[in-house]
């Protein structure tokens, strides 16, 4: 299988070999990688968190495939530079293994992360919470009737979030806002989520930029 995916999440597995997860057009995919610390630093590239690249994949008997070979299309290096640029792009990769399927077709949500991740490569604009909501509107679980307990005017910048398509401009979002959000993300999500990773523990929680690009970052 030839396929263009990014890294969310990598597993050490034995000493030497790693399992990372990708998030590409036909859904969630994982797969065994052999010994990459023996492969030249462009390919050990291939297994970095946030890493989007072409990877060429067999099948097995199990439900991983095989790594076979690959080209780095962008690193997003640029994601490293800040730490609240970092906690953001880990929150989506964490919402994201929480509510897609492996093998479950999604040009559309590939399409919107891959635009996310290129926007948090440019500056430290709120990002988390539009695309919280682009995923719950993603999933078919936001709908058009005012929320319980929310304003008018914050029912209609809900909306604004959720069918805006460009990320040129994003209004100031208040905290009050953002925990709303976050709230009703965990509450129509919530068969996906533990209470321990919600958005909002995600983001909280305590990611230095050395881990960040290990496995313990993203699991």
């Amino acid at each position: 299988m030839d396929v263009e995916g990014i890294v969310l999440k990598v597993l050490p597995y034995g000493e030497r070999d790693r399992i990372i997860t990708l998030f590409s057009e036909q859904g969630l995919i994982r797969c065994f990688v052999k010994n990459p610390k023996t492969l030249q630093p462009t390919l050990l590239a291939l297994t970095t968190p946030f890493t989007q690249a072409q990877y060429l994949l067999t099948a097995r008997k199990t439900m991983l495939y095989q790594f076979v070979d690959g080209s780095v299309i962008e690193q997003h290096l640029g994601l490293r530079q800040s730490l609240e640029q970092l906690h953001t792009a880990v929150a989506m990769a964490r919402a994201l293994i929480h509510t897609q399927w492996p093998d479950k077709p999604t040009p559309s949500l590939y399409a919107l992360f891959v635009k996310f991740l290129k926007k948090i490569n440019e500056n430290d604009c709120p990002l988390l919470v539009p695309f919280l909501i682009k995923l719950l509107k993603h999933e078919g679980v936001l709908h058009t009737e005012q929320q319980e307990g929310w304003s008018l005017q914050e029912h209609q910048l809900l909306m604004h979030l959720a069918h805006m398509r460009s990320l040129e401009y994003i209004p100031h979002l208040s905290e009050d806002f953002t925990r709303k959000t976050e709230d009703l993300f965990d509450r129509l999500l919530r068969p996906h989520y533990s209470k321990t990773t919600t958005p909002s523990a995600m983001l909280m929680s305590k990611v230095n930029t050395t881990s960040a690009v290990s496995a313990k970052s993203l699991v």
